[in-house]
C-alpha cells in the first residue's frame, strides 16, 4: 500500500470517527430532548386528570346544590299551596310502592302460571293412563307391536325433546317418552 492511500485511508477513519462522534452527540442531545418532552406530557397529563377530577367532584357537588335548591323551592311553594304538598306525596307514595309491588306480582304471576301448569299436566297424565291402559286392552286383542317399535318411537321423542326450543312441545315429547317407558316397563314385568 502506498503512503498516499495509507495517509487517505486514515484521512477516512478520523473523518468517520469525528462523523459518528458528532452524530453520537447530537443523537444523545436528542433523545435527552425526548426524555425532557416525555416528562413534561406525563406531568401535563397528570394535571389534566387532576382537573377532571376536579371538576367532576364540582359538578356533583353543583347537582346536590341544584337538588337542594329545587327542595327548598317546592317547600316554598307548599307553605303556599298544602294540597299541593299533599298532592304530591301522595303521587309520589303511590308511584314507590307500585314500583316496590311490580316485581313481587311478576314473580306471583309466574308462580301461579307454573302451578297451573303443572296441575294441567298432572291431569294430561293421569288422562293419558286411562287411555293407554284401554289401548293395551285392545292392543291385547290385537296384534301386538314388536317392543322394538315402541323403543324407535321413544328414541325419536327423545330426539324431538332434545333439539325443541318450545318448552310446551319439549315437555309434551318429555311426557311421551315416559309414558312408552311406563308402557315397556308394564310389558317387561308381564302385566
Amino acid at each position: 500500500m502506498s503512503p498516499w492511500s495509507a495517509w487517505k485511508a486514515r484521512w477516512w477513519q478520523e473523518r468517520e470517527r469525528r462523523l459518528l462522534e458528532a452524530h453520537s452527540a447530537q443523537e444523545g442531545a436528542l433523545q435527552a430532548q425526548i426524555e425532557a418532552s416525555q416528562h413534561r406530557l406525563a406531568a401535563q397529563k397528570d394535571d389534566l386528570l387532576a382537573l377532571e377530577q376536579r371538576q367532576a367532584e364540582r359538578k356533583e357537588e353543583l347537582a346536590k346544590a341544584n337538588e337542594e335548591l329545587k327542595t327548598q323551592l317546592r317547600l316554598l311553594e307548599a307553605k303556599a299551596s298544602p294540597t299541593n304538598v299533599w298532592s304530591e306525596a301522595f303521587s309520589l307514595g303511590v308511584s314507590k310502592a307500585w314500583d316496590m309491588m311490580l316485581p313481587l306480582m311478576r314473580e306471583s304471576v309466574g308462580k301461579s302460571y307454573e302451578v297451573i301448569f303443572a296441575d294441567a299436566v298432572e291431569q294430561t297424565l293421569q288422562g293419558l293412563e286411562t287411555t293407554i291402559c284401554r289401548r293395551l286392552d285392545l292392543a291385547e286383542k290385537a296384534h301386538l307391536r314388536p317392543a322394538n317399535e315402541l323403543l324407535a318411537k321413544r328414541e325419536e321423542f327423545k330426539a324431538k325433546a332434545a333439539t325443541t326450543v318450545d318448552l310446551v312441545a319439549k315437555q309434551k315429547y318429555e311426557h311421551y317418552v315416559s309414558a312408552l317407558d311406563w308402557v315397556l316397563h308394564q310389558g317387561s314385568n308381564g302385566h
